[in-house]
């Protein structure tokens, strides 16, 4: 029964397909998919991994691929049909001594086609678990296990359990697919000697991966026992070494024994730089990747060379160094070219585009490594390369983000997670990636709950992954923290902050850059509850180790300095608010470049700032700069448009266009309605911002009804405080103009007063507005 079903839900023809997985696996491989003592355990199996490969087993590969996409947790990762499925299982080449059996009817029908498969018996291919011997063989297990139980570490029992799980099948996968190929030569007669050569010496080069990781796990560091889970992970994939095509199109290497012996040597030196580099040692792996570049421009073999500066690009972007990082994977797309590897070659651009993104933010450059890549991408099976593919086009995906291109990124995003999850399953810590960037997409496209719903996802994958005590749990609780904030759900986003504050200082220390960009979110928050001087402490603790970490020119640095500017302006100290984004803007255009709609929220913050000294001139000029970027990049209905238009509307207002102030607020408040929902926090500031234009402008009992909304609705939302006082001051003086309930107007009005006590320094001038109001009405009898 498949897992939806086992929880209650509706069944469909995707269920039906789970179902026939199951008996199809049972009847090939003697054994259920999945095992459990309670549906609820059983369901809890079926979503937490695919079924380990089985020992012994001598059913191909891609069987064993289409099954698996069928047994998918997720409805929607297994195949679009069942005669899809069908397809995957039938389609096989012309040698291939498969068969199907007649059908018969029902449940027999399931077991009889599960049975009537069979593959000539052969003693040729057995003994390939010959290779775990002295790289993942029971003694070297039990050794590692100890190791972990001798570490002691608090967490050391859970992430031996994960990790062996992850080793237990990336080993077994290997004889498996060892076996396979060993078949294809000797039984199938579908391949030749030298591409059963070839494909073995990839999956050697796997099997040397796998032994660098549990040599580095035996020397008992605690930060590699504690990142072993991720390790595992990150294991090379096999796939590739079933893509003959790619495989034969690669230069052959010399063929003499002692450049043989000399690669070998460098393979594993390579193997090992890699799995330091997976452990987070980048000292390490930068030291020992540099010796095999060495080696490997000495050999003159130039995908090996290709290889060592591809590890080299990944090393320096983890370290920081995107000027070393652009340059070593300019060497690596160069070699790869040379040795005509295309894999390595889009892994290269991959880089080279990342490099640029996150370096520099050189877009044209960036678009011009992504379009080589793509072009090299067509000529590889993309089936057969999903790490890769899937790699570039998450990529390429922020290259979208960051150019505003919100729909292409989403795009990328999609089909790098249905790539992915076909390959790889519903739960492989891979699909954190996708997942979490449309998450951040969605979250500048205002649809918030979408974007909570993907962050959450996220987090759940990397805790059955990794364990809830990992650093990449940071980043999963931020993002729900924001997209909460963003939602106007700030005490639980402050919660979470907190949350996420606590694991990275206790797992990463204080000074870690995730550390500090959860503080400055944090800050974000308590900045939203009205919390000004908390705030501007959180970001004033932060700024100087960004800039030691980064140097000026860099977004981090920028996005305080905005965060900065804004608490300075809530508390009315507007001059010093405007330096502090006219900062910002100027570093931003050193780097970003004068069009790009990053620029766009600056220049509104500073519109805004020129508005309140009364500059309203240098205001509209700031704000259509703004808006223009802003509806370019996003369109004109995005909730971001909508704060440029409502502060348009407001020098209008100020300026005595009275009927284009009306109508910018109404536009505006329609805009964040539509984006944002009817009960949203920005939706009692338009409301209060419309309400008063239109006392201004038709008079006080016109105004009523948006007013009216305005107050009951900040008492459903959590608001800052000056805004909730500020919606219930402008009813108060509406009513009391209009002859409405004057108890009821005062009663608000003192009600506005202690909201505005509740963070005084940002209610001003408007707090000393209230008190006069209040003055000249609380005194003698009421008309």
């Amino acid at each position: 029964m498949s897992p939806e079903q086992l929880e209650g839900q509706a069944a469909d023809a995707r269920s039906d397909q789970f179902s026939f997985c199951v008996a199809l696996y049972e009847g090939l491989y003697g054994q259920r998919p999945f095992s459990a003592a309670t549906p609820q355990a059983l369901c809890q199996a079926i979503r937490e991994a695919p079924p380990a490969p089985v020992v012994g087993s001598r059913v191909p590969f891609r069987i064993r691929r289409a099954l698996l996409r069928g047994l998918a947790a997720a409805p929607e990762a297994r195949h679009p049909s069942l005669e899809a499925l069908l397809s995957a299982l039938s389609h096989k080449p012309r040698w291939e001594r498969w068969r199907w059996a007649g059908a018969c009817a029902g449940v027999a029908a399931v077991v009889g086609v599960a049975s009537g498969f069979w593959l000539r018996e052969t003693t040729r291919c057995t003994g390939t678990e010959r290779g775990r011997v002295g790289i993942w063989d029971e003694g070297r297990r039990a050794k590692l296990e100890a190791t972990f139980r001798a570490w002691g570490g608090q967490r050391a029992e859970q992430i031996w359990g994960l990790t062996s799980r992850r080793l237990d099948a990336y080993a077994a996968a290997l004889v498996e697919m060892e076996r396979d190929s060993c078949e294809a030569t000797h039984v199938r007669a579908e391949q030749s000697e030298r591409m059963l050569d070839l494909r073995s010496a990839c999956l050697m080069r796997r099997w040397g991966a796998l032994h660098a990781a549990v040599e580095l796990m035996f020397r008992a560091d605690p930060a590699v026992l504690e990142r072993a889970p991720e390790s595992a992970h990150a294991l090379p994939d096999l796939l590739p070494c079933a893509d003959r095509g790619a495989l034969a199109s690669v230069v052959p290497p010399p063929e003499s024994p002692e450049v043989r012996q000399r690669r070998e040597v460098l393979q594993a030196r390579l193997a090992e730089a890699t799995a330091y580099h997976e452990a987070g040692q980048q000292e390490q792996a930068l030291a020992l990747g540099r010796h095999v570049l060495e080696g490997a421009r000495e050999v003159g073999y130039r995908p090996d060379e290709a290889a060592a500066q591809l590890l080299l690009g990944y090393v320096e972007e983890a370290r920081g160094n995107f000027v070393g990082s652009e340059a070593a994977f300019r060497e690596s797309q160069r070699a790869a070219l040379a040795g005509r590897d295309d894999d390595m070659l889009v892994r290269a651009l991959t880089g080279l585009v990342n490099a640029e993104l996150h370096g520099k933010a050189r877009y044209p450059e960036a678009e011009q490594a992504a379009q080589l890549a793509a072009a090299a991408l067509e000529r590889m099976d993309v089936a057969l390369t999903p790490g890769t593919a899937g790699e570039f086009r998450m990529t390429r995906g922020q290259l979208h983000h960051r150019k505003g291109e919100h729909e292409a990124a989403l795009a990328d995003f999609r089909a790098t997670l249905a790539l992915w999850e076909a390959a790889f399953g519903a739960e492989h810590p891979r699909l954190v990636g996708p997942l979490s960037n449309m998450g951040l997409v969605l979250n500048g496209e205002g649809r918030y709950a979408e974007a909570l719903a993907h962050h959450e996802h996220t987090l759940r994958v990397l805790e059955r992954a990794y364990g809830a005590e990992h650093p990449r749990c940071v980043n999963a609780l931020n993002n729900i923290a924001t997209s909460l904030r963003l939602q106007g759900r700030v005490e639980e986003a402050v919660a979470r902050y907190a949350q996420a504050l606590a694991l990275s200082e206790r797992i990463q220390g204080g000074e870690h850059p995730s550390t500090l960009m959860v503080r400055v979110n944090l800050g974000d928050a308590l900045q939203r509850q009205g919390k000004l001087h908390e705030a501007l402490a959180q970001y004033e603790r932060v700024l100087p180790g960004l800039r030691r970490l980064h140097g000026d020119a860099h977004p981090r640095v920028t996005a305080v300095l905005t965060s900065m500017g804004n608490a300075h302006a809530d508390l009315g100290q507007l001059a010093l608010a405007g330096r502090t984004y006219a900062e910002a803007l100027a570093l931003q255009q050193r780097f970003l470049g004068p069009e790009h709609p990053d620029l766009a929220l600056t220049y509104n913050n500073l519109g805004s700032v020129k508005l309140d000294e009364k500059e309203y001139a240098e205001a509209r000029r700031l704000l259509l700069v703004a808006q223009a970027l802003w509806e370019k990049a996003l369109g004109a209905e995005h909730p971001k448009v909508a704060s440029v238009v409502q502060n348009l509307a407001r020098v209008d207002l100020e300026e005595g266009r009275l009927p284009a102030a009306l109508m910018g607020f109404q536009r505006a408040l329609e805009m964040r309605r539509k984006a944002l929902g009817r009960e949203h926090p920005k939706v009692v500031v338009s409301l209060t911002l419309l309400g008063e234009a239109t006392r201004r402008y038709q008079g006080s009992k016109a105004a009523l009804v948006p007013l009216e909304e305005a107050v009951a609705l900040a008492e459903k939302v959590e608001l800052p405080p000056v805004d909730r006082g500020k919606a219930q001051f402008a009813l108060a003086r509406a009513l009391w103009e209009s002859g409405g309930d004057r108890q009821r107007a005062l009663a608000l009005a003192r009600e506005a007063e202690r909201q505005f006590d509740r963070e005084r320094h940002a209610a001003e001038p408007m707090h000393r507005e209230l008190e006069a109001w209040l003055a000249q009405r609380s005194t003698g009898p009421l008309p």
